[in-house]
């Protein structure tokens, strides 16, 4: 798959829906179109510096 820019909120609800048990991983990156590694690529960067957008948010308690 050619390289794509994933938008904030596509990535932003995938970790919603993990988080909060809405869905399972396999569904959820079914409905957006990533791999699970780049799931847990960001899934780590959201855990590591926030979100860089929304700078006076604190990094979340994502994909434990």
């Amino acid at each position: 798959m050619p390289f794509h820019k994933i938008s904030r909120n596509v990535k932003l609800a995938a970790i919603n829906l993990y988080e909060h048990n809405m869905l399972s991983l396999k569904q959820i990156l079914h409905c957006v179109g990533f791999s699970e590694s780049i799931f847990w690529h960001v899934c780590k960067l959201w855990r590591e510096i926030g979100d860089h957008q929304r700078t006076h948010e604190s990094p979340q308690q994502c994909c434990h």
